[in-house]
């Protein structure tokens, strides 16, 4: 497991690691209990198509960076696709 995003401000942290048969996940942490509509989430490892494991959507990175709304104490699990 590899820490790739840290934002101590809005306790969000952001971390890759890889399932049993190498597939990339990376999970986006909330740890606040504010509502973050529209959030950026920079330095995502890969740019495309990622699916939200939790609630079945995809996401598109573009240049590193996600935009996404993060719940209170929610954690996102994205798949590379």
């Amino acid at each position: 497991m590899d820490f790739f995003y840290e934002d101590p401000e809005a306790k969000v942290l952001g971390y890759i690691r890889w399932n049993d048969e190498g597939s990339q996940l990376i999970i986006i942490a909330n740890f606040s209990d504010n509502f973050l509509e529209g959030y950026a989430v920079s330095q995502i490892p890969e740019s495309g198509t990622w699916h939200e494991w939790t609630r079945d959507y995809d996401v598109e990175v573009v240049e590193g960076t996600l935009e996404l709304d993060l719940g209170e104490y929610e954690a996102k699990v994205l798949v590379w696709q």
